[in-house]
C-alpha cells in the first residue's frame, strides 16, 4: 500500500467510527417508549360537542354506565359504557365523534333460585 492509500483508509475509518460512536450516543430506547397516559372518567356534559353527538347516537336507548377520556401523545380519545337489555357495549371516540372501535357482549343472567 502506497502513502496515499493508507490516508485514503484512514479517512474512511475515521469517518465510519464517528458515525457508529454517534449512532451508540442515541438514545436506543426511544421508539420503545411511550408518552405517559391520562385517564379520567368524565360526564355527559364534559365531552366536545361532536363526541355528545356520537355518544347521543351509540347510546340512543341504551344506559350510558360510564364515559373514559384518554389522553396520550397529544391524542384524545373516548370510551363509552352503555348497556341495553342484557348486551354491553364498548365504543371507543375520537375526538370529532368518529367511531374507531366497538365491541359487544352478551352478559350472563343468573338463574333465579327458587
Amino acid at each position: 500500500m502506497n502513502r496515499r492509500q493508507k490516508l485514503a483508509a484512514g479517512i474512511i475509518l475515521l469517518v465510519f467510527g464517528t458515525g457508529l460512536i454517534g449512532w451508540n450516543l442515541r438514545d436506543p430506547d426511544r421508539a420503545y417508549r411511550e408518552p405517559p397516559k391520562q385517564e379520567r372518567h368524565v360526564t355527559v356534559e364534559q365531552v366536545p360537542p361532536p363526541v355528545l353527538a356520537a355518544v347521543k347516537r351509540v347510546s340512543a336507548g341504551a344506559t350510558i354506565k360510564g364515559i373514559k377520556e384518554k389522553r396520550q401523545g397529544g391524542k384524545t380519545t373516548y370510551e363509552v359504557d352503555t348497556i341495553q337489555g342484557n348486551t354491553k357495549r364498548e365504543v371507543k371516540l375520537a375526538e370529532d365523534g368518529s367511531v374507531i372501535k366497538q365491541k359487544s357482549k352478551k352478559l350472563r343472567v343468573a338463574p333465579r333460585k327458587t
